[in-house]
């Protein structure tokens, strides 16, 4: 965390952009991706929703609620609302947790990754809970 919180504004844009560009990679026409907005140092920008509609993915984006895995709902620029947690949600009906068994691919905010894809996050645990619900095919 200490070291996401010291990189600078350019090399945060710069992660932005690269992250951006690399979603073109994934196989995301008429796909369904579940990906998130990031807040505070989390990498990502909002243009990578966008790039992921441009490419023709149907985005999911999770809503939160209290002790729960995440809820989900439908990306549509331009359309999020403020939510508990200073996250930024969609203002559309919000969609059950087995949602997420729809996706291909699940994008999924971490503070690290080890090789064996266990990830240490920042919150309360929403995403692991979630990612049982996912299926075993999906790339995350």
């Amino acid at each position: 965390m200490r070291r996401r919180r010291a990189l600078t504004t350019q090399q945060r844009l710069a992660d932005a952009e690269a992250l951006t560009r690399r979603l073109s990679e994934l196989p995301c026409n008429g796909a369904v991706v579940c990906a998130y907005v990031p807040i505070g140092t989390e990498p990502g920008s909002p243009a990578m929703l966008d790039a992921l509609v441009t490419a023709g993915a149907q985005v999911l984006l999770p809503v939160t609620r209290v002790d729960t895995p995440l809820s989900w709902g439908w990306y549509q620029p331009g359309r999020l609302i403020e939510a508990q947690f200073g996250l930024l949600e969609p203002d559309a009906a919000h969609l059950p947790p087995e949602a997420i068994g729809q996706a291909s691919v699940v994008l999924v905010p971490a503070l690290c990754v080890d090789r064996a894809g266990v990830r240490l996050g920042r919150g309360a645990g929403y995403y692991d809970r979630s990612l049982s619900l996912a299926t075993p095919e999906a790339l995350l």
